[in-house]
């Protein structure tokens, strides 16, 4: 069930979330490179979800993921964590470009976007942006 995959960052890497025992708030880590594998205690608050939907090259969109909405305006948006409980879905929240970038960027769109970075790993993409 793809819609409960989770990534964790820990010590500025992201890591795909392979089991989690939410009990004990203990998780079994493989780093995206599967060259680390760590059992851990997590905070549960930091777990980044994946939003369900891919970009144009198939790679799946995870919280925090910073997309590039269109190449010729340079619309680039982040996906937020707060969930639209009204149309069901997580909201991208618009970060900078041209004037004509629409505010809100509706996730049936998203398989026409580019995963460039993440708030995680590559901040420096947001820089200047806002």
């Amino acid at each position: 069930m793809d819609r409960f995959k989770f990534r964790y960052v820990y010590n500025n890497e992201i890591y795909n979330v392979s089991a989690i025992d939410f009990s004990n708030q203990t998780a079994n880590l493989v780093r995206l490179d599967n060259k680390e594998e760590l059992f851990i205690k997590i905070d549960i608050e930091k777990l980044i979800q994946y939003t369900g939907l891919k970009d144009r090259n198939g790679k799946l969109i995870y919280e925090g993921d910073i997309v590039r909405l269109d190449d010729e305006l340079n619309c680039i948006a982040q996906f937020h964590k707060e969930y639209d409980i009204e149309y069901g879905r997580l909201e991208f929240i618009l970060i900078g470009g041209h004037p004509k970038c629409p505010t809100i960027y509706i996730p049936t769109v998203a398989h026409e976007s580019e995963i460039i970075g993440n708030v995680y790993t590559t901040p420096e993409l947001l820089e200047g942006k806002e």
